[in-house]
């Protein structure tokens, strides 16, 4: 009996289970309110394969299976089939919208009789926007509402990325309300990116400062992100060029990455703190670069790279907070702004995967909600750290002014002091000259007593008085005395004349020499004079020439008293003297005893 009973059972659940998944027709009659379509009202085929086409389908009949909400395309597979039925049998428009603008190719079928008939023409992300009936960023269908019977539409989907193939009906005057709000409020959003991009843009060209720069970038790749992910860009700005939505696919989420790389390195100073997180970072943005190329080029998008690609915005965001802890202020807003856009990125991918559902307006618009709040934030952040580094340029300058006020009390202090030691060294100076004054004074005092005393020997040699040898050493002092005397009598009067080569060109030697430029040969001023190999001083013999000549009888003995030289000396000194002046002949003959020194 229990047996029997668990049959049953097992019979009712089966029954019941092909129930549930049985399609099911939408009456739109009277419907006044969007409608999702999924299952049990819709059926999805995935064509692995791609063998499936309007002609063959209906001969085919593949096996449908249920489409739940969330289901999506796989990476590997491009084709894929979606059957509905629809039944209007009442006046009204209603329409059928696809919500992810990013299919390739959408082609919609109607059966009629037993074949597939082509009702709209192809439309999608491969094809030039005006192909669609309705110009609107979404996929929009006219539903039949002349057939009285069932309507069963078939929809072909070709399509490289991962797609939601969710879809709604509309009537025309709920679709008209709900684009005009959308539309409206988009405008909004693209305005506020497009003001903080200028107002930034005017700040760096003011300030120089990059990160102003990288960070209009950012909004302006953000912008551009957003013209892709939700339509507008291509239904307003490259409508004729498909080939641009691939590009923007392809490469928007680097470029992205980069200005938001850059600014946050710059905004956060990581290349002055933390270079070695800075490199990482620009690692990771290469190998998600290449690995995204390699990705569209040779496997067709099938490689899962968002973890890679969120792993650098992570890092920024754990050093943000790790940098708010630390005491500065200023990169709280960063953080804040931060996670804005960090949990809709994170709401996006989710929504990509088919995990979230897609109909919820935070979900759709999760990313332009969260970078909106994010540039604002931002924005904010970047003039709270303008106003942080004006505050410390001002405390700078406040600090230099007080520098300079000391270094001012310090230069007159110096000043102060460097006077007083003018003033003492002037007085010192001052002393001096007056030493000097006196020296000066006792010089001229010795300079006249010395004329006088050369005056007196000058009248004392007129009156042939003879005078000592003391004060004869008042004029002939010493031996350098002596010396300059010779030479000026010897050189002074006739130029020099070499007495070997005969050369008049002499050259630098010591004091009273003559040296020959030719042959070099040195004269000295005692040279070829009577005082030449004489061995008495120069000072003596040149008072023993002064007294022989004076007094022609003077003895010897009376020499050798005066010089305080040898008898034998003076003796021989003095005849050769007086052989020289015999020798004079007495036209040659002059005043004084000097010419014997001139003629010798």
């Amino acid at each position: 009996m229990n047996y029997f009973i668990t049959i049953i059972f097992a019979l009712f659940c089966l029954l019941r289970t092909q129930t549930c998944f049985a399609q099911q027709t939408i009456n739109v009659s009277g419907l006044d309110h969007d409608t999702m379509v999924y299952a049990p009202n819709a059926e999805l085929l995935a064509d692995a394969k791609g063998i499936y086409n309007a002609e063959n389908i209906l001969k085919a009949q593949p096996n449908f299976k249920p489409f739940l909400p969330g289901d999506c395309s796989a990476p590997e597979i491009n084709n894929y089939w979606l059957r509905t039925k629809i039944k209007s049998d009442a006046d009204g428009k209603w329409l059928l919208e696809f919500l992810d603008p990013h299919i390739h190719q959408v082609t919609i079928y109607e059966k009629i009789g037993e074949k597939l008939v082509q009702v709209a023409p192809t439309i999608g992300f491969n094809e030039p926007f005006d192909h669609k009936k309705h110009l609107y960023k979404n996929f929009l269908f006219d539903i039949n509402n002349s057939a009285k019977d069932t309507t069963v539409y078939y929809f072909k989907f070709k399509t490289n990325l991962v797609n939601c193939f969710l879809f709604k009906i509309r009537p025309l005057q709920s679709l008209i309300n709900y684009s005009i709000t959308e539309y409206s409020i988009l405008s909004f959003y693209y305005g506020i990116l497009f003001l903080m991009a200028i107002y930034n843009l005017m700040i760096y060209l003011r300030v120089k400062e990059r990160v102003y720069l990288y960070y209009v970038g950012y909004v302006l790749g953000c912008s551009l992100y957003s013209l892709a992910e939700d339509g507008l860009g291509f239904q307003f700005f490259w409508p004729e060029h498909p080939a641009v939505n691939h590009f923007i696919v392809k490469w928007i989420a680097d470029l992205l990455l980069i200005f938001f790389m850059l600014y946050s390195i710059s905004f956060l100073n990581l290349h002055k703190t933390h270079k070695k997180v800075v490199y990482t970072i620009l690692v990771l943005t290469v190998l998600h670069i290449v690995l995204n190329y390699l990705n569209f080029e040779f496997y067709y998008g099938q490689l899962n790279l968002r973890w890679i690609y969120l792993l650098p915005f992570t890092i920024i965001y754990i050093l943000g907070l790790y940098k708010t802890y630390q005491g500065e202020k200023h990169i709280r807003f960063f953080v804040i702004g931060y996670s804005f856009i960090l949990l809709s990125l994170v709401i996006f991918y989710l929504r990509t995967l088919g995990i979230l559902v897609l109909h919820w307006v935070f979900y759709i618009y999760g990313f332009n909600i969260g970078f909106v709040l994010e540039v604002i934030v931002l924005s904010y952040a970047l003039g709270e750290r303008l106003r942080l580094e004006k505050l410390e340029k001002e405390n700078a300058q406040q600090n230099m002014i007080a520098q300079l006020k000391e270094n001012e009390e310090l230069r007159k202090a110096y000043t102060s002091e460097l006077e007083q030691k003018v003033r003492e060294r002037t007085k010192d100076l001052e002393d001096a000259n007056e030493e000097i004054k006196v020296f000066n004074e006792f010089l001229e005092i010795k300079n006249l007593k010395l004329e006088r005393d050369v005056i007196k020997i000058s009248k004392e040699r007129a009156t042939s008085k003879l005078i000592s040898l003391k004060e004869f050493k008042e004029v002939y002092i010493d031996d350098e005395t002596c010396k300059e005397f010779l030479s000026e009598l010897k050189w002074r009067k006739k130029p020099y004349k070499c007495r070997k080569c005969g050369s008049e060109k002499d050259m630098p030697h010591e004091r009273f020499y003559k040296r020959c430029a030719s042959c070099k040969y040195v004269e000295s001023a005692t040279a070829h004079t009577i005082f030449h190999g004489v061995k008495i001083e120069l000072p003596e013999a040149l008072y023993i020439l002064y007294a022989v000549y004076t007094h022609k009888d003077i003895s010897p003995e009376e020499l050798s008293l005066a010089v305080s030289v040898s008898e034998k000396s003076c003796a021989a000194f003095k005849k050769k003297i007086q052989e020289l002046d015999k020798s004079i002949k007495p036209k040659q003959k002059k005043d004084g005893w000097e010419y014997l020194i001139e003629v010798s």
